[in-house]
């Protein structure tokens, strides 16, 4: 389950959008929050990334709780390499 809230903001003279999408994630055990943001993108691109990073997180977090909650120092380590 997950609530989200979707933006974007087109500034004035610049051709570039912002979007974004922030969102609560109630894992068992471990909700989290996610929020991104992403320049210079198309929205199909943005839409894409987004997804990317969101799965990452939300897999590396159902493998640590997976393993009794403990997260240990070398999967930090591993995770923050993914990116």
């Amino acid at each position: 389950k997950y609530s989200h809230k979707i933006g974007e903001y087109e500034s004035q003279g610049d051709k570039n959008s912002i979007y974004s999408d922030c969102g609560i994630v109630y894992l068992p055990k471990r909700p989290y929050f996610l929020c991104v943001a992403i320049e210079g993108q198309t929205e199909e691109g943005v839409n894409n990334i987004i997804k990317s990073i969101s799965q990452t997180i939300y897999k590396y977090l159902s493998d640590v709780n997976k393993l009794s909650g403990d997260c240990t120092v070398e999967r930090k380590r591993s995770f923050s390499r993914t990116l």
